[in-house]
């Protein structure tokens, strides 16, 4: 227990980000494919989340989307700020930066398997481009779970709560997505996929080029 408690610590991120590319891949080929299985699991996702719709739920989720498209980079400065203080602005400006890259990336992949959103008559607001992965949910997934590991390194218990609330916050996002009717389910899911990927990615990178 103790060697596999070593292991995981030091190479905790190498693992999720391998791991997230490999599992990005394979749902990437499944949608690019119209897997039959992944379209049934899209349509009941679908269908399941229309039927929780009500005029205060709506509401929410267009609050909840809005803050998935616009508080992306203050999650970023306000979790850095506490580093910022101590220790110049260097963690920052590389976030910000993984972050800009992040949406660069996501672009690029949307255009690529240039996926059709759902059938418009279910949108409840508006979106353009194409369907997978879900910006939303992956730019918000970047930006949260990036200010929760800037607030760690400031404060060890902070950074665990702020996990928690990053975890939260993106799957609110992308549940928003598919219940306003602009994303199917596994754009979703691919969304949080590469936000994992792409945090970790990011954490490798700027550790090394902090610690250079």
């Amino acid at each position: 227990m103790a060697k596999w408690s070593d292991f995981w610590r030091r190479n905790s991120w190498y693992v999720l980000a391998a791991g997230g590319v490999l599992v990005f891949l394979v749902l990437t080929w499944l949608v690019v494919s119209q897997n039959s299985r992944l379209s049934m699991m899209d349509a009941a996702g679908m269908r399941l989340a229309y039927g929780w719709r009500s005029p205060t739920l709506t509401t929410v989720m267009r609050g909840v989307t809005w803050l998935g498209t616009w508080l992306a980079y203050l999650v970023v400065l306000a979790g850095g700020w506490p580093l910022v203080r101590r220790q110049g602005g260097k963690y920052v400006v590389l976030a910000v930066a993984s972050l800009l890259g992040a949406d660069i990336v996501r672009t690029g992949i949307n255009l690529l398997v240039h996926r059709p959103r759902p059938p418009h008559e279910y949108w409840l607001v508006q979106a353009s481009s194409y369907s997978y992965p879900s910006g939303h949910t992956a730019l918000s997934g970047v930006a949260v779970g990036l200010a929760a590991w800037l607030l760690w390194r400031w404060d060890r218990r902070a950074g665990r709560t702020a996990a928690l609330a990053a975890v939260a916050m993106g799957l609110a996002v992308g549940c928003s997505r598919v219940y306003l009717g602009v994303h199917w389910p596994s754009d979703v899911l691919g969304g949080i996929v590469f936000a994992l990927t792409w945090t970790s990615l990011t954490i490798l990178v700027i550790s090394r080029l902090v610690a250079a």
